[in-house]
């Protein structure tokens, strides 16, 4: 819960600020849900992504390049900006 507390903090702390939105059927009018809502569905948005995640990933780990990509231990004559551009992204 801290981890989505945090993104919902962030997310208000914009300028301008973030909000965590509902809408209406009757009045088809948006309203804030609340901090105590909105840390909720931040979670589970985080659930539900950590499986896509983690599928992802154990594609990515079956490519045999993507280790070597990831642990990538070239010659020191490659610069630091070029070592930085990954070939592919994950999140774990």
């Amino acid at each position: 819960m801290s981890i989505s507390r945090s993104i919902v903090e962030a997310v208000r702390s914009l300028t301008p600020a973030g909000r965590f939105l509902e809408k209406h059927i009757v009045t088809n009018l948006w309203s804030d849900i609340g901090d105590r809502k909105a840390i909720e569905k931040t979670s589970q948005a985080l659930r539900d992504g950590a499986a896509t995640l983690r599928k992802q990933l154990s594609q990515d780990l079956g490519d045999p390049d993507f280790l070597s990509a990831v642990f990538d231990m070239e010659s020191s004559s490659t610069s630091i900006k070029e070592k930085s551009k990954p070939t592919k992204v994950c999140f774990v």
